[in-house]
């Protein structure tokens, strides 16, 4: 199967470009560091990745902000 994203630093690149309202964070901090909504929208964009069968199941369960 094809997936739309195959490794971690596709899976974060692809979520800045689809939230241009959230910032990244130019500091390099980890993602406990982000603010609540934007951990919250990542977590709830993963979720809707792997369900449309767009990133694996594992890479939905190791992925990192």
């Amino acid at each position: 199967m094809a997936y739309r994203f195959n490794d971690e630093d596709e899976v974060r690149r692809g979520f800045w470009e689809d939230h241009p309202q959230f910032q990244p964070s130019d500091k390099g901090e980890r993602q406990n560091d982000q603010p609540a909504d934007t951990r919250m929208a990542f977590v709830d964009w993963i979720d809707q990745l792997e369900r449309n069968d767009e990133i694996s199941e594992q890479l939905a369960e190791r992925v990192t902000l």
